[in-house]
């Protein structure tokens, strides 16, 4: 009976310990995160939120490699320039500086760097600092 008693707790410490995060799946790299299509969500300039219009969520970037993406911008009128592609520059977070991207050619929305303020595997924010103006374009991946 003691034995039954002793194995049966033995097994409850054992599922206990194990962790809920141990199903997340494997660990990327941001890098790895970043691959795929991001839809635009909401946006910032200057403190305050941009009202987008219906049509501005069709607004896309999609990383398609490690240095090229595409993008396509909607305005505030619905009209797009099309499909655009562009290269880009990932760049590692250091002990003394975030995530950041520098895109090519005419950026994202004319800006080419960007501060990368979270990468998860359904959001990416990515905040801005230009002359006078700052903000933040938020994204949810497809």
């Amino acid at each position: 009976m003691k034995t039954s008693k002793f194995l049966f707790c033995l097994f409850t410490l054992f599922i206990l310990s194990c962790s809920s995060d141990d199903d997340a799946g494997p660990d990327l790299t941001p890098l790895e995160l970043l691959m795929g299509k991001w839809y635009l969500t909401a946006g910032t300039n200057n403190g305050s939120e941009v009202n987008l219009e219906d049509c501005q969520s069709d607004s896309f970037l999609e990383f398609l490699t490690s240095d090229d993406l595409q993008l396509e911008w909607y305005e505030s009128n619905c009209t797009t320039d099309g499909l655009a592609t562009r290269t880009y520059t990932f760049i590692e977070a250091t002990a003394t500086t975030s995530a950041g991207l520098q895109v090519g050619g005419d950026g994202i929305l004319g800006i080419g760097s960007f501060e990368i303020g979270k990468l998860t595997q359904t959001e990416l924010i990515l905040m801005y600092s230009s002359g006078s103006t700052s903000g933040s374009i938020i994204w949810e991946k497809e």
